[in-house]
């Protein structure tokens, strides 16, 4: 026009292509940065906000220009009662009063009257108008909307949201539409997605709606039981980049039979992990969670619900809570050993579980008979090499050594750091604490220079595999300041028992 320009706003980059036919005369409108953010806010707000809560409430709303515009409006009509605050406590407070706080529909004198401006209504029209006309999209975010909101692996979606009906469903079609409205956005490999947190509330409010969130958290269970692996050391990678996934199912818990039973291994997976990454208390609550359901739906001895009990054994051993983990591993033993009896690979772990227990009680008669006992099935059930046989014989050397045999505990650990170098790596974590079980047997023994060359080594190496704050990595450097400090290398020692802190 002579007089102007025409501005057209759409959700949907296909209507905006089709209207201008250049891919130049389109303007993407992105989140806002955070200064322009927070200078929205202050504009709609009558009182000066405070930078700190601003910024948190900003966050919360993803920058959403509609969004904070809506909040603002609502601590204003509502002042001084209303403070950003408490807006951002009703925010948290549940799901419920977050739903209630995005419903409402604020007036804003420069919007058109006609459209509401309440953000999860603003998003389910589009929702709407994608389920209307490519159903199998709308299917496809129904899923994604239960993730974590941040690097959704695109291998774990294909196949999994369709229906019988879908024989044409169009992965690339589908995940190009949610795109294309900005339900979705991509990373730069392609390969990966993510949804603003708003966007995934308000499908979940949507699907509540319909009466279909629950269908999908069962979906959603399954698919994270199918991919998400053990905890052993070579399935960490995986672990760590699932594991925010796993993480959002927890929330999930579904209640026909067959979702629970994949909710409990998913979240004893997870916990299997997170244990080992040393997050105690997370596994706890994952485990117990995982227990609860396996009892509910397998029974108190079935095999998978005898796991759970010795797993949340074992994070409770690893926080030293000793008796309650002796009661749980004694619980599993006394079942597995009735109901698949005493050789089974699964009872000796309950068994060398319970032996370490005694070991960090004193109790070293009960430790080493029992210690010796699984050792000796273990090599006559899974052979001499087997890295649960050399886990076993690692705790028989330091019931030896906390007695101070130290030849004896020397032999098994010099033995079991040859073999474990060789089957699992000199890296492994098993590999370390052999070595540094060894160090401790030196170091008992006053031979300070040796056992300082491995506690450097043990120290360095798990810095890098582990991580500087694993607390195997802060137990390693404990011992080396402990070694340093006995041969009177007293700043050293002090420079390193400060990163323990």
């Amino acid at each position: 026009s002579p007089n102007g320009s025409i501005l057209i706003t759409s959700r949907s980059r296909d209507v905006a292509y089709r209207l201008t036919g250049s891919h130049p005369y389109i303007t993407e409108v992105k989140p806002m940065d955070e200064g322009d953010a927070l200078a929205l806010l202050q504009k709609k707000l009558s009182f000066d906000a405070d930078e700190h809560n601003a910024i948190k409430l900003l966050q919360a709303l993803d920058y959403m220009p509609l969004a904070i515009t809506q909040a603002a409006a609502y601590i204003e009509q509502r002042a001084p009662r209303m403070t950003i605050s408490r807006y951002l406590d009703e925010i948290y407070r549940s799901d419920h009063d977050r739903a209630r706080l995005l419903k409402k529909d604020i007036g804003d004198s420069r919007r058109d009257g006609r459209a509401s401006n309440s953000i999860i209504a603003t998003w389910q029209i589009s929702f709407e108008h994608i389920r209307k006309n490519i159903p199998t999209a709308a299917r496809l975010l129904s899923l994604m909307s239960l993730f974590d909101r941040q690097g959704i692996p695109e291998s774990l979606l294909h196949n999994r949201y369709q229906r019988d009906e879908d024989k044409e469903a169009d992965f690339e079609e589908d995940i190009h539409t949610l795109i294309s409205y900005s339900l979705v956005e991509m990373n730069e490999e392609g390969n990966e997605f993510e949804m603003h947190r708003l966007v995934q509330f308000s499908t979940k409010k949507w699907l509540e709606l319909y009466d279909e969130l629950d269908k999908w958290k069962g979906t959603y269970v399954t698919l994270m039981d199918d991919s998400y692996p053990v905890g052993l050391h070579e399935n960490w990678t995986v672990c760590q980049a699932l594991f925010p996934h796993a993480q959002a199912a927890v929330a999930y818990r579904p209640t026909d039979i067959k979702p629970l039973e994949a909710w409990a291994s998913v979240l004893f997976k997870a916990a299997w992990y997170t244990s080992e990454i040393g997050n105690y208390q997370a596994a706890q609550e994952m485990g117990l969670s995982a227990l609860k359901a396996r009892e509910a739906t397998l029974g108190a001895e079935h095999p998978d619900t005898l796991n759970s009990i010795n797993g949340l054994g074992l994070v409770l051993w690893w926080q030293g809570k000793y008796k309650e983990a002796e009661t749980m591993h004694r619980r599993a033993l006394e079942a597995k050993e009735r109901v698949i009896g005493a050789e089974h690979p699964d009872t000796l772990t309950s068994m060398a579980s319970l032996a370490s227990t005694y070991r960090n009680q004193g109790r070293w008669k009960e430790a080493e008979e029992l210690g010796v006992q699984v050792t000796e099935m273990r090599k006559r059930v899974l052979g001499a090499e087997h890295p649960n046989t050399l886990t076993s014989m690692g705790n028989l050397a330091s019931t030896y050594r906390n007695q101070g045999r130290w030849k004896e505990a020397e032999e098994l650990d010099v033995q079991v750091i040859e073999t474990s170098s060789r089957v699992l790596g000199a890296e492994h974590p098993d590999t370390l604490t052999s070595i540094g079980n060894l160090a401790s047997t030196y170091r008992n023994q006053g031979r300070w220079k040796e056992a300082e060359e491995l506690e450097v080594q043990v120290m360095e190496t798990r810095k890098r595999v582990l991580g500087a704050e694993h607390p195997d990595t802060l137990t390693s450097i404990n011992n080396l300041a402990f070694t340093l400090r006995s041969q009177n290398h007293t700043e050293e020692a002090i420079l390193l028992m400060e990163k323990c802190f």
